[in-house]
């Protein structure tokens, strides 16, 4: 559901909250995951060959904290 259509939803309870003198507020948040919004995914790693024969590999990652 979008935010204009909950907005006009809750109103009537927020303005009868207000009107009784109740202290309210509005909040919203998004949680996505990567880009989204149909918009094609993509992710790259690049392992590398250190100069001591050990290999290191790099790679991103979204971290919204959830404690990766």
């Amino acid at each position: 559901m979008g935010l204009k259509q909950t907005l006009l939803a809750v109103r009537p309870d927020y303005d009868r909250a207000r009107a009784e003198g109740r202290a309210v507020g509005i909040a919203c948040g998004v949680k996505n995951s990567g880009i989204g919004n149909g918009v094609a995914e993509w992710g790259k790693a690049r392992l590398v060959v250190e100069a001591d024969g050990t290999i290191s590999l790099y790679n991103g990652y979204t971290e919204m904290g959830q404690g990766c």
